[in-house]
Parts: C-alpha cells; structure tokens; sequence
C-alpha cells in the first residue's frame, strides 16, 4: 500500500492534480533527479535573492541594489558551475549567461518598487486543514511557505515564469489559497490582500503583479481538494499525464515511459 503522506502542501495537491504519476516518483518512491531544468534553478535563485532582500528590510536595513544581485548571482553559480551538485541542463548554450542578465534586470526592477513592511520572510507553517462549514479536520496537516508577509495584512506570492499568467487562473490558484488559508489561521483574519508578483523573463523581462482576495468558500474548496487528493493516493491512483506542461523538463521522463501500471492495493 502506497505510504500515507505526513503533510499535505499546495505544490503537492497541484502536482498530484497535474500529474499524479510525478508526485508518485517525487513524493513516495522518491528517485532521484538526475537532473534540474534551468527554470527551476533561476527560480530558486531568484526566490533567495528576494528572501535575503526581505530579510534585510525587515531589520530596518536597506541594501544597496548590488548586494541583492550579489546574492542571486552566488546562488545562481553554486547551482549551475559547482561540481558534484545536480546538473542543471539548458535548452542552448548561450541561456545559462542570458538567464543571469536577465534576473539581474528583473531584480534591479524589482528593488525599485514602492516596498511594504516587512513582517516575515519565507514564513512556514504547519496547521489542520479544517472545512469551515462542517468543522471537519483533515487526518493530516497542510504545510508551507508564504514567500513575503507584510505589515498591513498583505501576502505575496513571488514567480519566475517565461511569460505572464492570465488573470483568468487566478481564481483557482491552489497555492494562493492555501497561504491566505494559513493567514487567517494564524492571524484571526483573511488577508486584506493577496499578491501574486510574477518576475516574468521575456525578451524584455518585466515584473506583473496581479491581485486578489479569498475567503471560506475558497477554504472549503481547498478541504475538498486535500480529501480527495489524498484519497487518491491512499487508493493508489497514479496516472502518467503525458503531454502536460510539466513533461518539457520533467526529471522523471525515462522512468514515466517505462512505466507499466501500479501494483495492486489491499484494501481490507
């Protein structure tokens, strides 16, 4: 039988509703990455630059802009040039130095911005998912990091896609909802705002923000989900979804296409 996850988190719903196959190999059979796409360095680089900066500021410390690229800099080599660590691969040769001009630009942008308060950075949590309407709690928790709390009850979610999102996707963001989920846990109130900042890295790199709000509907729903995702994964459900958008540079492809179904699930 498949092992019953300790937690549950946004990115692990999504995936598990994305492709349920990856989350098995990510998540329960835990292979290894042979590999890491350049999307997931430059988005780990990016977030660590953005967390020192709002760290910093929260001790009333305003640094100067070259410090911030410093950090992004630092990480993005550590990643990318330090043997031993795991290979992240580039579609073309020239994308490892464009990568690092670009988040350089979309970092400068970036600190150039009005900038809130700081109440934490990188905040993580650890709480019961409960249905508001029946009081129902979950038999595991649900966990996370909210990338940026300010002051005056604003959340922000930060990104580093290749293009902009459509608003359109906003509304059922599952990970947007969990964070404004753990606010109103922690905090005894719903956010006033919630932010969704995307560092975009097109030909011209810009910075997108989009706005929105939630409430206990939207906590109800997020419940439903985790239910059901975990009765899916307790139930051995997991289907390769070849074709989806994570199959691009998906670390587990060899292992998706020598897949030949799931073992069976006792169910007494």
């Amino acid at each position: 039988m498949p092992p019953r996850p300790e937690a549950l988190s946004a990115s692990a719903i999504q995936l598990y509703l994305t492709c349920s196959l990856k989350y098995r190999f990510q998540h329960l059979d835990r292979l290894p990455r042979l590999f890491a796409s350049a999307n997931q360095a430059f988005g780990t680089a990016i977030h660590a630059a953005l967390n020192w900066l709002h760290k910093e500021r929260k001790q009333g410390r305003i640094p100067p802009l070259s410090e911030v690229l410093q950090v992004f800099e630092a990480d993005w080599y550590a990643q990318t040039e330090i043997a031993g660590r795991v290979e992240v691969r580039f579609d073309d040769d020239g994308d490892r130095s464009l990568l690092l001009h670009k988040g350089k630009e979309l970092l400068t942008q970036y600190y150039h911005l009005p900038a809130g308060a700081v109440r934490d950075s990188e905040f993580y949590f650890t709480l019961p998912l409960v249905n508001p309407a029946t009081g129902e709690v979950l038999d595991v928790p649900i966990r996370g990091v909210i990338d940026l709390v300010e002051q005056d009850d604003v959340i922000v979610e930060f990104k580093a896609p290749q293009k902009a999102p459509p608003m359109s996707e906003l509304p059922d963001n599952i990970q947007v909802t969990t964070y404004a989920y753990a606010y109103a846990k922690l905090f005894g109130k719903p956010p006033r705002e919630i932010r969704k900042v995307s560092l975009v890295r097109t030909k011209n790199p810009k910075i997108d923000t989009q706005v929105t709000g939630r409430d206990e509907r939207d906590f109800e729903r997020l419940f439903h989900l985790g239910r059901e995702v975990l009765k899916g994964i307790r139930g051995g459900v997991f289907i390769p979804n070849r074709g989806c958008w994570l199959c691009s540079d998906c670390e587990y492809d060899q292992d998706c296409r020598e897949w030949t179904g799931n073992e069976e699930v006792n169910r007494t």
